[in-house]
């Protein structure tokens, strides 16, 4: 499977058994931390998060999941893709009874949640959209500075692909 087949297979498995099943606060258009908020599903992109003006496919960047490609290896016996999910979350802190909110530094709990959520769903799946396995060990992390009220981190594995023998041209249909 090409490297494209394989992003996109895992973009579809963290819509179906991560992003579908968790809500988070999305951050206010007008930028003002008090009142109403909205849950909403985190999106899902690969490659990168498109600009502002290009948010045709969810409308907000923000909770998102992003995979992304940080390399691969290719020995002819075997290949994989090195994948880093990057995670934000958004969370000023707990909003009271009368729609103001309390800033706190809690937020990476919503990161540490959804973290989990992945590594759980990951380490259930043996095979992802009949085109990858994932190769253990799963690392995570979050990032040492936090830009308040949004939060950061990732999630990391190998997924395996199809070792190309430079002698086969069966290749040249996929790319």
């Amino acid at each position: 499977m090409t490297d494209s087949r394989i992003l996109e297979a895992i973009k579809k498995f963290l819509i179906d058994n991560v992003a579908s099943k968790i809500k988070l606060e999305k951050p206010p258009v007008d930028g003002r931390v008090d009142g109403e908020y909205e849950l909403i599903n985190p999106a899902v992109y690969v490659g990168w998060i498109p600009p502002k003006n290009y948010l045709d496919e969810y409308g907000y960047d923000i909770p998102s999941l992003l995979v992304v490609e940080d390399g691969g290896e290719d020995n002819i016996d075997e290949a994989f893709l090195n994948i880093r999910v990057g995670i934000a979350t958004y969370d000023p802190g707990q909003t009271g009874q009368d729609g103001r909110t309390i800033p706190n530094v809690k937020g990476y709990k919503d990161l540490l949640n959804l973290i989990t959520r992945i590594r759980l769903e990951l380490s259930k799946t043996a095979v992802i959209g009949e085109v990858t396995s994932i190769q253990k060990p799963i690392k995570w992390g979050l990032y040492e500075e936090q830009k308040y009220p949004y939060w950061h981190g990732w999630i990391s594995f190998q997924a395996s692909a199809v070792p190309i023998n430079y002698q086969d041209q069966g290749f040249d249909k996929f790319l």
